[in-house]
């Protein structure tokens, strides 16, 4: 089972999502050129921080740096799902800080 059916099966387990919304999210996932988790983001199904719980095979551990930007980054999204788009000016080689940027961008243009 690859991992984008193993999360949507663990969010239907846990009764976070239903099986209609599940194939909707994979079928956007593919129209829209999203991943899974994205796609449950950003139509407003689960925030960060529940997702986190029931996949943090999603969330690789972050690594102490001395960055106390990306450390904010991180912290804001996994605490309250939002960031601000001011705080991620600039390029990264940080998984998690690229990331948090990419979804405070989605979040944005989608709401």
């Amino acid at each position: 089972m690859n991992d984008d059916k193993a999360l949507l099966q663990v969010l239907i387990d846990a009764q976070i999502i239903s099986e209609a919304q599940s194939q909707l999210a994979q079928s956007d996932s593919v129209n829209m050129s999203m991943s899974i988790d994205e796609v449950l983001l950003a139509r407003g199904w689960l925030d960060a921080p529940t997702l986190e719980k029931h996949a943090p095979w999603l969330y690789p551990q972050a690594v102490v740096d001395d960055s106390r930007t990306t450390m904010d980054i991180k912290n804001d999204e996994r605490n309250s799902g939002k960031i601000q788009l001011s705080d991620t000016h600039g390029s990264s080689d940080d998984y998690g800080f690229n990331l948090a940027r990419y979804r405070a961008i989605l979040r944005d243009i989608l709401d």
